[in-house]
């Protein structure tokens, strides 16, 4: 992305001595930030957003600390399909998507992403999850 960002305001030459290290690490940081704000979601807890804690200026601290706070609240549930999703999300990724690439000679990724999250939804209905489980599910989609 900052690469991106420099050559769109043509500083491309200057891209050329950012080193490694230094990209490595911005992306590191980029997602750091967005694993932690994914966490909510993970373990269906609300973390209230409040006033910074005094002495932690940086919010991602704050995020964790919020989190480590509400871990008493995490829904089992939810916690437990979010883990089997993630594994299984790896397992076909790392392990069967190559094997399927090579056997069929193609480069065409496998879509498990869209079909867990159509299993998912699924078996969310079947099993009536928000009702039976206090399962977060989005009732609205907002449009645009």
């Amino acid at each position: 992305m900052l690469g991106f960002l420099m050559g769109f305001i043509q500083l491309g030459s200057l891209s050329v001595i950012l080193s490694d290290t230094l990209v490595s690490a911005f992306s590191t940081g980029c997602a750091i930030q967005v694993a932690t704000s994914q966490l909510n979601s993970l373990f269906d807890i609300k973390v209230k957003d409040k006033e910074p804690i005094k002495g932690l200026p940086f919010k991602l601290v704050n995020d964790w600390i919020g989190i480590a706070k509400e871990l008493p609240h995490t829904n089992l549930v939810t916690l437990g399909l979010s883990a089997f999703g993630i594994g299984l999300l790896i397992v076909v990724k790392e392990f069967i998507e190559p094997k399927i690439k090579k056997r069929f000679k193609t480069n065409i990724p496998f879509p498990i992403d869209i079909m867990l999250v159509i299993g998912f939804t699924i078996f969310s209905w079947l099993m009536n999850l928000h009702k039976n489980h206090n399962v977060g599910i989005m009732l609205d989609i907002p449009k645009g």
